[in-house]
């Protein structure tokens, strides 16, 4: 069943002026480089829906892959210790655009290019990380989309607090080289009288780090488990879901196809809409708008799903406060 939407939709995008059009007969390059999905995946007919959903979008813009489109495709395997010979590999090939989705890691591609490279990447904060000044515009040639992690991972709290208000610990999934960064959401768990623990998947982010770490539960089982946004999972939600199940500790994800096959709810972006976006941007690069012209973009549309099914599973009543404000519930 369908629900209102928790906020007003996401802001306009900007559509690039037509005077500023393709080169007729031109080639472009573009590098795509994912922390951990294989190249394989990052097409449209690869089976992976947000990067269908980018491709799509750049084919409407006039961008096809086979006509007059070149994508090079890199992969770290999961592996963080190779971000930054990756980074010079990719930009030794100087294409004209790099699409780096992965986060964290974009400031090896930022350094690595010094601004001889147009760069749209998914970030947290440009700014803080040093490789923009300013979000309206960006500098040293590097744009993309900024996920605020500050308002989601709050709410995410709330609603975390809602559903188990006896909740006195919490285990926090994400991929071990983050866990430096994570001392703010320690500290708004710690205010509330939860104690907070790092359930960290080290590198490689493959599957036998993941039932590792999902091994070291037994020792210390957290109340509910909260599963950050990383790119790094988009190849593993099944078996996260599974491993998350199996515990019957309730969790909540980062994006609604984590509760499509199975976990309890998420609270988080449509990550196709990002990705779309993010195509979007790299018309404008391609048609010869400057980086500097192109704002960073961040998604102001957030949306809640539940999974009465799980929720049943595990023995969790979902409050009616909760499911009134769900804008998906699969029963």
């Amino acid at each position: 069943m369908k629900r209102r939407d928790l906020l007003a939709g996401l802001l306009p995008v900007a559509v690039a002026p037509l005077a500023r059009a393709q080169q007729p007969g031109k080639i472009y390059r573009i590098a795509m480089v994912h922390p951990s999905n294989p190249p394989s995946v990052m097409s449209e007919t690869g089976g992976v829906s947000f990067w269908q959903a980018m491709f799509q979008e750049l084919r409407r813009l006039g961008y096809e892959e086979g006509r007059n489109l070149k994508v090079e495709r890199y992969s770290a395997e999961g592996k963080e210790e190779v971000f930054p010979q990756l980074a010079k590999q990719v930009v030794a090939t100087q294409p004209d655009l790099i699409f780096a989705p992965g986060g964290y890691e974009v400031r090896f591609y930022a350094e690595a290019a010094a601004g001889r490279v147009p760069i749209i990447c998914f970030t947290n904060d440009p700014v803080a990380v040093g490789i923009s000044t300013s979000l309206s515009r960006p500098s040293a040639n590097v744009t993309g989309v900024v996920g605020d992690l500050g308002p989601i991972t709050a709410k995410r709290f709330q609603m975390l607090l809602e559903v188990r208000p006896d909740a006195h610990h919490v285990a926090l999934l994400l991929p071990r080289r983050y866990w430096q960064d994570g001392g703010w959401v320690q500290r708004m768990y710690e205010q509330q009288g939860v104690r907070f623990t790092c359930l960290c998947v080290p590198s490689p982010v493959q599957e036998p780090e993941f039932r590792q770490a999902f091994a070291n539960l037994d020792h210390d089982k957290p109340d509910f488990i909260n599963v950050a946004p990383a790119s790094e999972w988009s190849m593993y939600r099944e078996l996260i879901v599974d491993l998350v199940n199996e515990t019957r500790i309730p969790a909540i994800y980062p994006y609604r196809p984590f509760v499509e096959l199975g976990g309890l709810m998420s609270y988080g972006w449509d990550y196709g809409e990002l990705f779309r976006q993010a195509a979007r941007q790299m018309g404008e690069v391609l048609r010869g708008q400057p980086v500097s012209e192109v704002p960073f973009y961040s998604p102001t549309k957030w949306e809640l799903t539940i999974n009465l099914r799980t929720a049943k599973q595990i023995g969790l009543e979902i409050p009616l406060s909760v499911l009134t404000r769900a804008d998906l519930v699969i029963e």
